[in-house]
């Protein structure tokens, strides 16, 4: 006798249907149905399923707002035309007004290239550093005396709060120097 695997639907009586195999039969070995779109409207190799492709995105305020600023615009430098980006022209326009003595155009060009250095540095230092760590790199904390590093603290942190170093009298200024010299193992004493 021999085995029948009753997964195999070939090899049941009825074709393996539950209905007992009334299905029309099928023309050649491609069953249309689910998934098995007819042979006539399957996609051709190579076609895409989306010739038209995704729809554009309705523009928000800020891609119009690059595409302003990145639009190339003519400006005459004398006989020649260059083409820049509208915000470079704009930026370049008070440039060459500040320069010829405008001040209204000098203060938004001056204003702008600040705003750029600002960033331009802000970028490439970590956000949390202070400015007293930059003054304090370098500096080994073993050479100070308990009291050295108190006075040290309190120096950053007028500092920190104040912005920069103007922010010392002369006095804790002087006495910071020493300091300094001190942790980083230069044998400076103070002039009296």
């Amino acid at each position: 006798m021999t085995h029948v695997d009753p997964n195999d639907r070939a090899a049941q009586p009825n074709g393996g249907e539950p209905d007992g195999g009334s299905k029309k039969p099928r023309k050649g070995d491609y069953a249309v149905g689910r998934d098995r779109p007819p042979v006539h409207s399957r996609f051709k190799p190579g076609q895409s399923g989306n010739p038209k492709g995704r729809r554009a995105e309705r523009p928000n305020i800020q891609t119009m707002t690059e595409h302003v600023i990145y639009l190339k615009v003519p400006v005459r430098q004398g006989e020649e035309t260059q083409w820049m980006p509208l915000y470079q022209a704009v930026l370049y326009a008070h440039g060459l007004k500040g320069a010829k003595g405008d001040a209204r155009s000098a203060s938004v060009y001056l204003a702008q290239t600040n705003q750029y250095c600002e960033n331009f540095i802000s970028e490439r230092q970590p956000a949390n550093m202070k400015l007293s760590d930059k003054i304090f790199e370098g500096v080994d904390s073993g050479l100070l005396s308990a009291d050295e590093k108190i006075e040290l603290a309190r120096i950053a942190e007028l500092i920190d709060l104040g912005g920069d170093m103007t922010a010392l009298k002369v006095s804790d200024f002087e006495r910071l120097q020493q300091m300094l010299n001190k942790g980083r193992g230069k044998d400076i004493t103070p002039n009296e």
